[in-house]
């Protein structure tokens, strides 16, 4: 089966065009999605997902805008966040890409235990952090920034969005292996 959504987008009062989008979803999904009290868990399961989502954007939209303010904390303005947009847009595809096989498979966890479901929002919260992490490597040279204060912003903005992640998804870091990981990174 398939689900067809189809909407006008709007963004500050204007509209940015006519979106569709075909989701492929087996019989248990298609179920819940047309009757039945499940369709509340899914909802919230949903909303959950784009939280997570709003949380690593924020902390790209955050570390970008810093690296663009010369690492000056006291210094940041809107245009040094609007340096930013380009990678939250890659984030936010990124992220669309994997939002909906990991809603399913969260929703389908809950009829397994809680360990099952506890592993899928272990698994979509990494996958996230694999993505965002990758576009601010890849974004952070093309912020500009004063070549003179440019280690001092990069390193404040790496530190920036690690602190912001490990606030929020304190998991991430548990283990040695994901510490090794960020210090290469770093």
């Amino acid at each position: 089966m398939a689900l067809i959504a189809e909407a006008l987008s709007r963004g500050n009062s204007k509209t940015e065009g006519f979106k569709s989008r075909i989701l492929p979803i087996g019989g248990k999904i298609a179920r819940t999605l047309s009757v039945g009290p499940k369709r509340k868990e899914l909802h919230e399961l949903a909303r959950k997902q784009i939280e997570e989502i709003e949380k690593f954007d924020k902390a790209l939209r955050d570390a970008l805008a810093l690296a663009a303010a010369g690492g000056k904390r006291d210094s940041l303005r809107k245009e040094h966040y609007a340096h930013s947009d380009l990678a939250r847009t890659r984030f936010d595809r990124a992220a669309d890409e994997i939002f909906f096989d990991r809603l399913w498979a969260r929703y389908e966890a809950q009829e397994k235990d809680r360990d099952a479901v506890k592993c899928e929002e272990e698994l979509f919260v990494s996958l996230l952090y694999e993505q965002a992490r990758i576009v601010f490597e890849v974004s952070l040279p093309g912020i500009p920034c004063p070549n003179l204060w440019r280690p001092r912003a990069e390193a404040r903005a790496r530190n920036k969005f690690r602190s912001m992640v490990r606030y929020s998804f304190p998991e991430l870091f548990s283990s040695p292996s994901t510490e090794e990981d960020i210090n290469a990174v770093a």
